[in-house]
């Protein structure tokens, strides 16, 4: 499940991403909507039952200077 593909803020519309990459990737492998699962933006208070839903979670990001304080 890649929750968030796209922002629930309007400016942040044009921030460039790789979900299109991704969701072909999913499609050529036979994986979109099996295995792979693109969703809407999760609001934090829904989290914790996603999370309890799950098998496995990862966070993939840059390693940027807003990053390493931003995760938490």
């Amino acid at each position: 499940m890649f929750p968030g593909t796209r922002h629930p803020n309007p400016h942040m519309l044009g921030i460039p991403t790789h979900y299109e990459e991704a969701r072909r990737l999913a499609q050529e492998l036979g994986l979109l909507d099996r295995a792979v699962f693109f969703g809407d933006w999760v609001p934090y208070a829904d989290w914790p039952g996603g999370l309890l839903e799950s098998d496995l979670a990862l966070t993939l990001h840059f390693d940027t200077l807003e990053t390493c304080p931003a995760f938490r």
